[in-house]
């Protein structure tokens, strides 16, 4: 039991990682088109 629950803690921490790398990027563009859509209008 400890060691599943270590296991799934080492997997949870290397997953953080990634989820932002792929995440960073997006709210990046999603942050340049509001920012775009927002100039655009005025």
């Amino acid at each position: 039991m400890a060691i599943k629950h270590h296991y799934r803690q080492s997997i949870w921490k290397d997953a953080i990682p990634i989820w932002l790398l792929w995440m960073i990027p997006f709210l990046f563009h999603l942050l340049l088109f509001a920012i775009y859509d927002v100039t655009t209008k005025k």
